[in-house]
């Protein structure tokens, strides 16, 4: 069964942590400091595209794929590695509280991730500072946004995909003609029958690996500077934990040919011209598939509010924030109240002085 790599310090033997000041891996007690080494054929490897439909005819054999230990939170189905010896940890996606009881299953081992670059100081700062700016938030959760270890550091599983599509498409061309009717100017589209193809290039099209975050969130994170990929080492994620993916490698293509087939269609309707379009159908052939597997770093902190979880996410290279927000409706009616208080007295005031000045 795999294991938890750890590393120790070569001064005082604690466990080295990977520190994102410092771009290398530290010792929070002696200061030692150890530099993560990648040599240009790891660094060649980690941006290698791999053959999608080679690998899934011979995956139950690749080479490129590990034995992970993760624990599973019973309330959000989350799957997350554990620092060394840790038995018990909350759940950084929802909050509840998981005891470790590990498993092991294999998966594809990722070839490339972006490290850390907000430490997790900032990064506090920065998740206070949105709160701070939250209009009729609970109290509790500007108090809970003081504790910074509410945040913790989470490498997301990601896959990128490449592709040749080549699509066939028919439609209508609609233009729009201007006719008199009954004394006035009438807009009607005189449509015309269209046919043709397209060709589209998709370079890393991203696909969140993990169902423990929205969609909506994830994407709002972006862009990523995929550019500066390293090789995946151990080292990296010292001090963080990782998640494995929930969607796997079939599946996340799918999602890809969904973005994909949104760029497309903008295509057609552009080679489509006309005033407005139609698409009546579209094939499309997907060649020279390839993909990544890489991790990407978010700081992650999850909040209960009648039973309800909320997430906050930064992006741990940028510092964008994106997350729900519970609302205090204790506060909103206080301030309706308030501002119907400040109305009626107005209102008050102003029948006084109208009964004043009749006297």
């Amino acid at each position: 069964m795999a294991t938890t790599k750890q590393f120790d310090c070569p001064g005082c033997s604690a466990q080295l942590e990977y520190d994102p000041s410092a771009q290398a891996q530290t010792c929070p007690y002696c200061g030692h400091v150890a530099q993560v080494q990648i040599g240009a054929e790891a660094q060649a490897e980690a941006v290698a595209e791999l053959d999608f439909h080679e690998y899934l005819s011979k995956a139950a054999e690749a080479e490129d794929t590990v034995d992970q230990v993760t624990v599973s939170c019973m309330a959000c189905s989350a799957q997350t590695t554990l620092e060394p010896n840790v038995t018990s940890t909350e759940c950084p996606f929802c909050g509840t509280q998981i005891v470790a009881q590990g498993e092991s299953k294999r998966v594809i081992k990722p070839k490339a991730l972006l490290a850390f670059s907000i430490p997790k100081d900032q990064a506090a700062t920065l998740w206070r500072e949105w709160i701070a700016g939250l209009w009729f938030a609970p109290g509790k959760l500007k108090s809970d946004a003081k504790k910074a270890d509410k945040l913790s550091g989470m490498y997301m599983p990601y896959w990128t995909y490449d592709a040749d599509t080549h699509s066939y498409y028919t439609g209508q061309k609609g233009r729009h003609k201007w006719k008199k009717r009954g004394g006035q100017k009438v807009m009607e589209v005189k449509w015309k029958y269209v046919e043709g193809n397209v060709d589209k290039s998709f370079d890393d099209v991203l696909v969140l690996g993990s169902e423990s975050v929205p969609n909506k969130h994830a994407n709002g994170l972006r862009p990523w500077d995929l550019e500066n990929l390293v090789p995946y080492d151990d080292s990296y994620l010292s001090g963080f934990r990782a998640e494995a993916y929930q969607t796997d490698l079939e599946a996340g293509f799918g999602k890809a040919k969904d973005e994909m087939d949104t760029k497309v269609r903008k295509k057609v309707r552009q080679r489509i011209g006309g005033d407005v379009q139609t698409i009546t159908s579209l094939q499309t052939s997907y060649e020279n598939i390839t993909f990544k597997h890489i991790l990407l770093p978010l700081w992650i902190s999850a909040y209960r509010f009648n039973d309800k979880v909320y997430q906050y996410l930064v992006n741990g290279r940028t510092g964008k924030i994106r997350g729900d927000r519970p609302y205090s409706w204790v506060k909103i009616s206080l301030t309706v109240l308030a501002a119907l208080v400040v109305i009626a007295i107005a209102i008050l005031l102003m029948i006084k002085l109208r009964v004043i000045r009749f006297r």
